[in-house]
């Protein structure tokens, strides 16, 4: 029997990276670039940050679309009496203006909100609770306004980590997958900085394998300093430089600097 010690790459081990040998990986350009440019795009990001973090360069050269903020209510206040929300809802909407995306404020809260620790996974089914009919109200409002006949495009977190409010995402569209499939293409995005983590990476992709069959790795080629850019519109959360290596998902292909989802068949 192999023992790993963790100075030795796991490859042997058929989990690890098995996601990422077997994508079918497309960068994004020509005309699936059009395809997923020209379309109603919808985002889920289950705090402030996280779609700057994990599509912000996609975004930006996208400049448009609906950018839907769920767990937005933690109750912590900043010195002097200033509220993290208002904080960093400042901060998310200079970074909406640069990509020109619409936002919605679902206001749902998050776990400090409710007396539990964020790392809690327990707290999962009241996540759901919580999230389950804003959510895909927000969503058939956008659809009800695309243009007859269209189909938008859904963009998901993976559910990288143990973050439970990034758990419960993935979790409530696999669940409505097939009402949500008559208005939208579904894809699930590569959180980042925990995409860049390759156990973390691999773990989310097998988890969400067992409800969902992913299929096509789409690739968008990310230049670091217009990402960096995004990134410095949370001060409060990004302080100084990033560093590009945590903003790189951990992936076998492309070796250029990207962000990524999947497509669901």
């Amino acid at each position: 029997m192999t023992i790993y010690t963790p100075a030795m790459p796991l490859l042997d081990e058929p989990s690890v990276w098995s996601s990422l040998f077997r994508s079918s990986t497309r960068i994004l350009q020509g005309d699936d670039l059009r395809a997923f440019r020209d379309r109603p795009l919808a985002v889920l990001s289950p705090h402030f940050h996280d779609a700057c973090s994990s599509l912000g360069a996609f975004l930006a050269h996208r400049a448009s679309g609906h950018l839907i903020n769920v767990f937005t209510q933690d109750g912590a206040v900043n010195a002097p009496g200033v509220s993290s929300f208002d904080i960093r809802n400042r901060e998310d909407a200079a970074f909406a203006a640069r990509c020109r995306l619409t936002r919605h404020d679902l206001g749902c809260e998050a776990p400090t909100r409710r007396g539990r620790d964020p790392h809690d996974l327990s707290g999962l089914a009241d996540d759901l609770e919580q999230i389950r009919t804003p959510v895909l109200a927000c969503l058939d409002k956008i659809a009800v306004n695309m243009p007859p006949g269209q189909r938008g495009i859904l963009l998901c977190p993976l559910g990288i980590g143990p973050d439970v409010n990034r758990r419960a995402l993935p979790a409530l569209v696999a669940e409505a997958l097939p009402r949500l499939q008559r208005r939208y293409d579904v894809h699930f995005y590569e959180e980042l900085p925990h995409a860049s983590r390759p156990l973390a990476h691999e773990g989310a992709l097998r988890r969400l394998r067992r409800q969902v069959p992913l299929s096509t790795r789409y690739v968008f080629p990310a230049r670091w300093w217009t990402k960096r850019e995004l990134l410095q519109l949370y001060p409060s959360l990004f302080r100084g430089f990033p560093r590009a290596a945590r903003f790189n998902p951990a992936a076998l292909f492309p070796a250029f600097p990207h962000e990524a989802f999947w497509s669901v068949n």
